[in-house]
């Protein structure tokens, strides 16, 4: 084989090597993370979606690739974290989604910070109740789903005010049933030290993007809002000395602006569908 060929095929394995990398550097795919959660309130095997951070952000006509990928899992329960509407883009994909979510499946919605920075957050949630969709503001929901009593939690954004969001906490935790399996859905996580208080059995939160910039292997998340630089809590599955505390990394594709001014896309962290399964104590 001649030299010259030699450094074109060379060429071809590299410029192939740098498409690769940049097509998992800016993954704009939907990337569906299942968690498995064993308890003995448990009875049957029951599956939970989990949608956060979304931001209106298109995913085709009727959010095709969102609901394809939720139909495949078949959910007992959808659960919607917050920051589905946003405050910088117009509101029909979400609605969209809730329209496809309509009449389907067993779905709860919570506030999340965008909502709020609409001002129009009443408005966001009598759209979202006129859907068929529960809206949740400090309180606590008693299911059963497949012979097992679920205790369903929820409360407003944070910006509801330190004071009220802090009531609307109290106000869930006590409506619970103590043989129930608890679940607390609230937007954001930083109220760490407040969820170890109600000792739920698992909670769900999202907000922080995954960090938008993950680097595999050494950095889970760079940066959020609270934190800044190297949350501990960005994305993923913690323990918070007997619940489960899951951050979902949001399905939006927006950049972060540090100080409102510096953009930054997400990086090595695609858009994340959360699926749970929660199963009988072995």
């Amino acid at each position: 084989m001649g030299k010259s060929r030699k450094g074109i095929i060379i060429l071809v394995i590299l410029i192939l090597f740098v498409v690769f990398l940049f097509l998992k550097v800016f993954d704009r795919r939907i990337n569906t993370v299942h968690y498995d959660i064993e308890n003995s309130r448990i009875q049957e095997d029951i599956k939970i979606v989990y949608i956060s951070d979304l931001h209106s952000t298109d995913f085709g006509e009727n959010q095709r690739k969102v609901i394809e990928k939720l139909e495949r899992e078949e959910p007992d329960l959808v659960l919607l974290g917050g920051d589905i509407f946003d405050d910088m883009e117009p509101s029909h994909k979400a609605v969209e989604l809730l329209d496809q979510l309509k009449g389907k499946y067993k779905t709860y919605f919570v506030s999340g910070n965008h909502e709020f920075n609409t001002g129009r957050v009443k408005e966001i949630k009598e759209m979202v109740r006129e859907k068929g969709i529960h809206v949740l503001e400090g309180e606590t929901l008693a299911l059963e789903i497949k012979n097992t009593k679920i205790d369903l939690s929820g409360t407003d954004d944070n910006l509801i005010g330190e004071s009220r969001y802090k009531e609307q906490l109290k106000n869930a935790a006590e409506q619970r049933r103590e043989e129930a399996f608890s679940i607390l859905l609230t937007h954001q996580p930083k109220n760490i030290d407040l969820f170890r208080e109600y000792h739920y059995d698992l909670i769900l939160a999202g907000h922080n993007h995954g960090g938008q910039v993950r680097i595999p292997f050494l950095v889970d998340g760079l940066f959020s809002r609270e934190e800044r630089f190297f949350p501990k809590y960005s994305g993923g599955e913690y323990d918070l000395e007997g619940s489960k505390l899951i951050i979902g990394r949001g399905l939006n594709r927006k950049t972060y602006k540090i100080r409102q001014k510096y953009p930054v896309p997400r990086i090595f962290n695609p858009p994340e569908l959360v699926v749970i399964h929660l199963k009988p104590d072995k």
